[in-house]
């Protein structure tokens, strides 16, 4: 008798180069990302008023999440399936993975209790504005092992949640800065380089930048390239846009390129001066 294992290879290796390998290695539904306000893969980003990294609210400040403009009480979905960490009355952390959790703050009301179980699209809580000038859901998302709302351990929510592809961003040069027009719903930066005529690159990496913590972070002096931002605008298409000017600090370094690398380390614009 020919030993089992001989007969079931086949079988085994058939399995493993057919549909059925390919179907089980799919991410459940509920693995997949929805947006908070509209609860499905329908993308809210005309809603983003301020998006993850520098940002202009009557100061500078580098923003560790994702703004979104709401009606108070508009309800507010969990964007993965998870279980709830912390809340209070006007927050909640929901963790996803040993590493995932996403913070959704400035809630007019909490639906949910710590330990509760919550599905993609699950209502948690509405938009309201404790702690904050104005209503809006702040949406964080996080990447790490600590079990509370750090925001060292913050990425671009965008990372997770879909979108359109970003329009390329505009680059404009005047003097030794260059200005970044971009769409605030659609920022999917992850690093920005000046490169200068002596050979000198200077990058400024979102991440890095964000893992230097609160205070660190809100200086405008990062990498040798002094960042200012825009408040958002309106422009003539009538679409939401923030410009971003950029400059080496050290004026001997005259910049000659901008290199910008989306979420993903590819590189979407190479403007030469």
């Amino acid at each position: 008798m020919r030993p089992a294992i001989l007969i079931l290879a086949p079988l085994i290796a058939s399995l493993l180069t057919s549909g059925f390998a390919q179907t089980t290695s799919k991410a459940p539904e509920d693995e997949k990302a929805v947006w908070p306000i509209s609860r499905s893969r329908e993308p809210d980003t005309n809603l983003v008023v301020f998006p993850f990294g520098p940002r202009n609210i009557g100061r500078y400040d580098f923003h560790g999440g994702i703004d979104i403009y709401v009606k108070r009480g508009t309800p507010v979905g969990s964007i993965l399936a998870g279980r709830v960490l912390y809340m209070n009355k006007s927050t909640v952390l929901v963790q996803h993975s040993d590493q995932r959790k996403t913070a959704y703050l400035h809630l007019d009301s909490v639906e949910v209790s710590k330990g509760d179980s919550v599905k993609a699209g699950d209502i948690i809580g509405t938009a309201g504005d404790i702690n904050a000038k104005d209503v809006h859901l702040h949406l964080t998302y996080l990447v790490g092992p600590k079990r509370f709302i750090d925001e060292v351990e913050s990425r671009n929510p965008l990372e997770i949640l879909p979108h359109k592809t970003p329009p390329k961003p505009n680059v404009q040069f005047e003097g030794n800065s260059a200005t970044v027009t971009l769409d605030p719903g659609l920022m999917t930066i992850r690093r920005i380089t000046l490169a200068c005529n002596d050979s000198t690159t200077l990058t400024l990496d979102y991440r890095e930048i964000i893992k230097q913590g609160r205070k660190p972070r809100q200086n405008q002096n990062q990498s040798g390239i002094k960042i200012k931002a825009s408040r958002p605008r309106r422009n003539e298409g009538n679409q939401r846009v923030f410009d971003l000017l950029l400059e080496p600090i050290d004026p001997e370094q005259n910049l000659r390129q901008v290199i910008i690398e989306d979420l993903n380390g590819v590189i979407i614009s190479q403007t030469e001066k």
